[in-house]
């Protein structure tokens, strides 16, 4: 992916934006209003979640925490001539938005947050959600590795360390979690598991926000 400095190739960043769009008019394009409120957070370079979004007319808002990717996405929005809102902002403090939602789509993105911050993100997604909001989110997950993984590996770090030493690659989180805890996670941010998909994607359902809310008021009294 772009994030660690090591850009994946236009051929395989296509074949997963169609395997995840497919998944979306499959899962969530029936069960969300047609003029549905999305909020895609961690959006890229290449907005190309948001611009698909738009395109199916939907409200769509997109936020990421990188100046130059906002301007760069911008390119790709204009020239699709769809409307997207685009908004710069970390995943922690979006609650600043002021604004509810229909559905939080959060994809390649989520992993990156620290652990210890990764419960009270999802509090305060929950709590810009609409009554029944949903979030499509992407978990890092703890899985056995395959022998695909244990040869990619290496090759991925080797190049990522390459970029750092010329200055041009950074230092990248990967937040992991078992099963169990992504339901802990889950259930105290006042979220049920409606569906999951595949080994780290989750189609979450917003069910007790008093539940969040408690939550969020401990950890901001600490």
């Amino acid at each position: 992916g772009v994030i660690s400095g090591v850009v994946g190739s236009l051929k395989e960043i296509n074949k997963d934006t169609i395997r995840l769009l497919s998944l979306f008019d499959k899962e969530i394009k029936p069960i969300i209003k047609k003029d549905a409120k999305i909020l895609d957070l961690g959006f890229g370079p290449l907005a190309r979640f948001s611009i698909e979004f738009a395109k199916r007319g939907y409200r769509v808002t997109g936020i990421d925490i990188s100046k130059t990717i906002l301007k760069c996405a911008k390119k790709y929005i204009d020239k699709a001539n769809v409307k997207v809102r685009l908004l710069k902002g970390d995943i922690t403090e979006i609650d600043k938005i002021r604004e509810k939602f229909d559905l939080v789509f959060c994809y390649a993105t989520f992993y990156h947050i620290p652990p210890h911050l990764t419960g009270i993100s999802l509090i305060k997604i929950n709590n810009i959600l609409n009554k029944d909001g949903r979030l499509f989110v992407e978990f890092g997950t703890i899985t056995k590795k395959s022998l695909k993984d244990y040869i990619r590996t290496p090759f991925y770090l080797g190049g990522h360390y390459i970029k750092r030493l010329f200055g041009k690659g950074f230092h990248v989180n990967v937040s992991r979690f078992t099963s169990r805890e992504i339901e802990e996670m889950v259930e105290k941010a006042g979220f049920e598991i409606e569906k999951k998909i595949g080994k780290s994607i989750f189609l979450l359902t917003k069910k007790n926000n008093k539940k969040a809310f408690c939550e969020l008021l401990k950890i901001n009294r600490r």
